[in-house]
């Protein structure tokens, strides 16, 4: 734990020193280091043991190797290797050298309990690795974890001067940086460090690696497990790795039983510690920047934008990638999936590489083309080894027969190939290392069902794997340069062949259509195969391996040539595994096969055609896109549990991490990171990321929201950024606060339009539930135009009432003027006119405050008509130009979306849902739009609807319901504020006690809300279990909806009887219609029959409240004491003929009529007022006078004062007999 001694620095100096002093470029570096730490991760990037050989004059560090960890990193950490001080080079002294020069990254292995041992680590200079580049490798337990090959330059040998002239001084350190972290709890041991004066050979570093010292990891070349071994309980090594070891020390279980942990080594391998590297790449794990790159140039785009995000331009990090460094091997890193899915192969299919030419029926890679089975050379090696070679060639034979079969359907030989990640040229080339294993199901009672056959372009063998045996050939046997003929089949062909217990029969478990595992594993460098079925394999020596005399050019065919077999995706890399490392390897990947289920038929049958039945689209509702999922997302909880305030979530995290330890043994691997399990309790200063799900935010009514397909969501996982994500346990998490699901849709046949909008609310406690629609029907043009020419009628009627009304509305703004002018006098003044105004004067009949003023005004609100009846008109008219622009739009939405082809994989995602919320968005503000327009109307209906009621007060046999609500109005809002307090009591009386237990009552509103449904519906809750509830529902029935529902119902009907009784005295109006059909009598009289003769009703009544002050003084006010007064026909005739008014009247008529006829206008005299002349006036006087007493008896009703007498009803009936007529009002 502590840093390196300045002794160490100054002997490594003087080292490389030396090295240069002597001119030697090569030099190997190698250390023993030990790491150990806590088992949460870090918490930031901690740079550990670090070897850095810099020029002692400038400082340019000319080599630094560093071992990094951090919580962007690997869980293992890993290396970063920099020449120069690359890849930030901007203001170097020499910025050329510096650009070019080699900066890479490599990732330490996935090995579980790798810092836990001593590790043996070694650095490899070459400067001549191919006679032209130099190379730098990197060696990790005596094999090659990654290097780098460079243009060949003295300026990149670290320990050689940049200028041979000045010889400068260099100076080299090696310092344990990790000692002097704030987290102190990490400790690196490093040992046995040794400088090595040349590039060492590979066997020379694997014999460096396994010091005895300090050698702790297993060795996978050398341990394997014991595939015969059982315990006392019949368990194999492979059961015994399915368990999980939770016995005790007293009581040992599975793994940890001595005679296990002898036989089993590999299944048992988390017991007995950690391993070696065995040379395999490290896997890419999941997630962003080097901690998804098992190696990578530091210039890369997926590094630099994450380590150094503001550093230079991207010009700049362009540029660097023109320097010559490559990796060695470049494609060693991958397992390619020849396939990507479980598939049926039938005897003669195969599957060729994605860049081969179709193949044509004849056509065929092993035997000649177009040969007939039989002729002399039809199977090249049927001469050699006839039960191998001839199934080969009657499997391609076979091959003719399904390639003619398919071309008689008219489908092409390619789409019967379903290679994925396979291409020739690269895969099982000469002398290159690989590794091929796969899983295979084959027919059940089926002996020796297993045979594939490899194969290049050129009639080379690469493999032939049976059910129980494998088969190299040389290359180059049968061909131009056949060498076959002076080779004995030993010789041509290296068969290794398993040999099984009793208690495993050859063959058996795949034959009986149980999964089996196969690999095949070639080392070239140490010249030997290896062959496995299940837990059991074999390796053989076989010279010529590494010179390339053995195998194909490359793999580009795999041809079925035994009986249909069922295979899962074949795996081939270009690096070869160890013994143990194929076992960890079937392990580790048999929890998946072993219950894996494959398709019915093979996919030479599934690309035939067929009938596909389709049935007549009958749904009355279609959804015209796939749903869309959208997510809120706010940062509720990310601190950590460890806090004291926090005792549950502490607990439950502790618990969740021993859980962990026992379900992350081998053979299974936890690649998350142990704040993954951490359960947070408290909010830190952390911030959400911009994406989520593979996406990026979009503004969806101003708020931000993360969108997905709900028909994406469906499957099991997904891959997005490189994550492998499980929508079922990963898409709702922590920070999840509202989740909103949009479907529209479309009835065809009412042609209504919809959205529904379904959203899920996470942000508190209880998870609330909400969802809205919206919907409207979209017009055609012919019931637009026929809802078109509706309003415009509507705007006919509502001018006409405006036009009726206009009259009487100016008057009443005269009045009202009149009105706030008086207002304005002083209030002494006003109280003074108040008073005099109640003194009976014929002189003062028109004074303001003198209310039988007869006038153009009605008892209606006439102004309030014209004002709103002008309104209405001008919103119809909005109405009508607003609705078919909405109309058209939510139709062109509708369309768009509709007509979008949601699954075109040419349109990237965010264009996809950019159009998609764009329309909905329209369509929704649209339907909005008309939603508020029907709003306003259904308040304007309302409006109209109580101004119908208050115009019924025009007659009294009508005005009972404004009349009763008017009586009752006083005692109805005591009511009312009494009835509320005592509701509201219950309501949150409910709320308190029950919302917690019952949903109709868990807000105050949703309590208030049942109580009102209660009394319109009698819907009572659940409440014969809970005695408190069952008391609460007694009150209630008894206080609101027995007693207080009645009693506001006696009150009304109460209103209503007096209002009947109000009507019922009124002596002067007679039925509803009666009176109708006597106006419009009297408007054919007034108008046309006495036009000429009979004066306005306003002018006779002005001249009679003129003659009779007293009896109009009172104006409209009713009374119950009446004070007749008799008028004879002659007075009547007098009052008509002398009246000022009237005879003012008729002057003005005659004028008018004057200037109409010197104007010509002689046609609309007409329509004029005739000259009333005093006798006429008589005459019609006597007219009216008789017509009225005849037909009307009272005139009308007036206030009288109380003290009069009252006249009897006899004396008034013989009064009218007598030609007298009667004003009581």
């Amino acid at each position: 734990g502590e840093p390196a001694s300045s002794g160490l620095s100054q002997v490594l100096t003087g080292a490389f020193q030396a090295l240069r002093g002597a001119g030697a470029a090569a030099f190997s570096l190698s250390w023993w280091v030990k790491r150990s730490g806590p088992d949460a991760s870090l918490s930031e990037e901690l740079v550990q043991e670090t070897l850095t050989i810099e020029d002692a004059q400038t400082g340019l560090r000319r080599l630094e190797v560093s071992f990094r960890q951090g919580p962007e990193l690997p869980a293992n950490g890993g290396w970063m290797v920099r020449f120069n001080s690359a890849p930030l080079c901007l203001g170097a002294e020499d910025e050329g050298l510096c650009m070019a020069s080699p900066a890479f990254w490599c990732q330490a292995p996935t090995i579980d309990k790798y810092h836990d041992i001593w590790r043996h680590v070694l650095l490899r200079f070459s400067p001549s690795f191919d006679d032209v580049r130099s190379s730098m490798e990197l060696f990790l337990d005596g094999r090659l974890l990654c290097g780098v090959t460079f243009q060949h330059n003295n300026s990149f040998v670290p320990h050689f001067p940049l200028d041979p002239s000045a010889a400068p001084e260099i100076r080299a350190d090696f310092c344990n940086a990790a000692a002097s972290h704030q987290e102190s709890n990490w400790s690196i041991q490093l040992t046995d460090m040794r400088l090595y004066a040349e590039s060492l050979t590979l066997q020379n570093i694997s014999d460096a690696s396994q010091d005895s010292e300090f050698y702790e990891c297993i060795d996978m070349s050398v341990v394997t497990d014991n595939p015969s071994y059982q315990s006392e309980f019949g368990q194999g090594c492979a059961d015994l790795a399915m368990l999980s070891s939770r016995g005790s020390d007293l009581v040992p279980g599975g793994c940890r039983l001595r005679a296990a942990q002898e036989n089993c080594p590999i299944s048992c391998i988390h017991e007995a510690g950690s391993v070696c590297y065995d040379g395999a790449p490290p896997i890419a794990a999941m997630g962003e920047g080097l901690s998804s790159l098992p190696r990578a140039m530091l210039y890369e785009d997926a590094v630099w934008r994450v380590m150094h995000p503001s550093y230079a331009t991207e010009a700049y990090w362009r540029r660097l990638q023109d320097a010559k460094v490559s990796w060695i091997r470049d494609h060693a890193l991958v397992w390619h999936m020849l396939f990507s899915m479980v598939d049926i192969f039938p005897s003669g299919d195969a599957i060729t590489a994605v860049d081969l030419p179709d193949q044509r029926s004849g056509e065929h890679y092993w035997m000649k083309d177009h040969a007939a089975p039989g002729s002399p050379g039809w199977c090249p090696g049927s001469e050699l080894v006839p039960s191998l070679f001839e199934p080969i060639c009657e499997a391609e034979i076979l091959r003719d027969a399904i390639l003619d079969k398919v071309a008689e359907s008219g489908i092409s030989s390619g789409d019967l190939n379903i290679a994925y990640d396979f291409k020739s040229g690269v895969m099982m080339k000469p002398g290159q290392s690989s590794t091929t294993y796969f899983w295979v199901k084959g027919t059940p009672a089926a002996q020796d069902s297993l045979r594939l056959a490899g194969m290049d372009a050129s009639g080379n063998l690469c493999f032939h794997i049976t059910s129980r045996s494998v088969s190299l050939f040389r290359r180059g046997l049968f061909g131009e340069n056949s060498t076959h003929e002076r080779l004995s089949s030993d010789e041509a062909i290296s068969t290794l062949e398993l040999s099984f217990p009793d208690v495993h029969v050859s063959g058996s478990s795949e034959a009986s259509g149980a999964w089996t595992f196969f690999a095949l594993s070639i080392d070239a460098q140490q010249q030997k195969f290896t062959f496995a079925i299940d837990e059991y394999l074999k390796e053989q020596h076989l010279p010529g391996l590494k010179e390339g005399e053995w195998g194909c050019n490359s793999l580009s065919v795999i041809l079925n040539v035994g009986i249909e077999v069922t295979v899962a995706p074949i795996y081939v890399s270009e690096f070869s595994l160890l013994p143990g490392s194929i076992q960890e390897l079937y392990l580790s990947t048999q929890s998946t096969h072993k219950h894996m289920l494959g398709p019915e038929i093979s996919h030479i049958d599934r690309i035939e055609k067929f009938d596909l039945p389709r049935r007549r689209f009958t749904s009355p509702v279609v959804g015209i896109a796939p749903p869309l999922l959208m997510q809120s997302q706010s940062l509720r909880y990310s601190g950590s549990s460890a806090s004291g305030e926090c005792a549950v979530s502490a607990g439950l995290s502790a618990n969740l991490v021993e859980t962990k330890k026992d379900i992350c043994k081998h053979p299974y691997t936890c690649t998350f990171d142990d704040d993954i399990i951490d359960v947070p309790c408290q909010q830190d200063n952390a911030t959400l990321g911009d994406r989520f799900f593979g996406h990026t935010a979009k503004k969806y009514h101003g708020l931000d929201y993360f969108p997905d397909f709900a028909w994406s969501l469906e499957n099991e996982f997904v891959v997005r950024d490189s994550l492998t994500l499980i929508p079922e346990f990963d898409y709702i998490n922590r920070d999840t606060s509202k989740v909103t699901l949009l479907l529209p849709f479309y009835a065809t046949q009412t042609k209504v339009a919809g959205i529904m909008e379904m959203s899920m609310d996470f942000s508190s406690p209880r998870i609330s539930a909400d969802i809205t629609f919206y919907n409207t029907k979209i017009l055609s043009p012919e019931e637009l135009r026929e809802w078109e020419a509706l309003m415009v009628a509507c705007i006919a009627v509502a001018v006409l009432l405006v036009l009726l009304a206009l009259p009487a509305a100016i008057q009443e703004t005269k009045s009202l003027i009149r009105y706030a002018r008086n207002k304005s006098t002083e209030f002494g003044s006003t109280m003074v006119s108040r008073m005099i105004s109640r003194i009976p004067s014929d002189n003062r009949i028109f004074s303001f405050s003198n209310p039988s003023l007869y006038s153009l005004d009605t008892t209606q609100p006439d102004l309030l008509d014209v004002l709103s009846f002008l309104g209405l008109t001008i919103f119809l008219i909005v109405e009508i130009v607003v609705m078919r622009d909405l109309n058209d739009r939510i139709q062109y939405d509708f369309s768009q979306v509709a007509g979008k082809d949601w699954g075109d994989e040419t349109t990237l995602f965010d264009e996809k849902i950019d159009l998609f919320l764009e329309k909905i968005q329209d369509a929704e503000y649209c339907m909005d739009m008309q939603s508020n327009m029907k709003m306003a109307s259904f308040v304007i209906l309302i409006f109209l609807g109580l101004r119908m009621i208050v115009f019924m007060k025009v007659h009294p046999r009508l005005a009972a319901i404004a009349k009763t609500f008017e009586i009752i109005a006083t005692e109805m809002v005591n009511f009312l504020f009494s009835f509320g307090i005592i509701f509201f009591f219950l309501a949150f009386t409910a709320h308190m006690k029950f919302g917690n237990e019952i949903e109709a009552f868990s807000t105050l509103r949703d309590a208030l809300l049942t109580q009102f449904v209660v009394l319109l519906a009698v819907d009572l809750p659940p409440f014969g279990s809970d005695t408190l509830l069952t008391l609460y529902v007694a009150s209630y029935v008894v206080l609101c909806a027995l007693a207080l529902l009645n009693f506001f119902l006696a009150i009304v009907v109460n209103g209503y009887t007096k209002a009947q009784e109000q009507a019922l005295e009124n002596r002067v109006v007679r039925s509803f219609f009666s009176d109708v059909v006597r106006v419009c009598k009297d408007m054919y009289l007034w108008g046309f029959r006495h036009r000429s003769s009979w004066p306005a009703k306003m002018l006779i009544l002005k001249a009679m409240a003129k003659k009779y002050p007293r009896i109009f003084e009172n104006g409209y006010r009713q009374a119950n004491v009446y004070r007749p007064v008799f008028i004879t026909e002659e007075e009547f005739q007098d009052l008509i003929s002398s009246s000022p008014l009237i005879l003012d009247a008729a002057r003005d008529a005659s004028a008018r009529q004057n200037k109409m006829s010197r104007s010509r206008l002689k046609i609309l005299q007409l329509f004029g007022t005739s000259l009333l002349s005093s006798d006429v006036l008589k005459m019609g006087a006597s007219t009216m006078f008789n017509h009225y007493v005849k037909h009307h008896p009272y005139l009308c009703r007036r206030h009288t004062y109380r003290s009069y007498d009252l006249v009897k009803q006899q004396d008034l009936e013989e009064m009218r007999s007598n030609g007298v007529t009667i004003i009581r009002t």
